[in-house]
């Protein structure tokens, strides 16, 4: 992903250390963003939800 992301930069006529920084950035916050989702799925299937009987 990251060398996709440095690789559309560059083809935008973006300088190489440009390119690079932008592309960490974007798949950077690709994995935060994952990351976030996961850990609320984890609270969300514990206990901190309750059934009505």
């Amino acid at each position: 992903m990251l060398a996709s992301a440095i690789a559309a930069h560059l083809a935008n006529a973006s300088p190489l250390e440009d390119s690079v920084r932008k592309a960490k950035l974007f798949v950077f916050g690709k994995l935060q963003k994952n990351a976030a989702m996961h850990v609320s799925d984890r609270f969300c299937g514990g206990s901190l939800i309750t059934r009505k009987s």
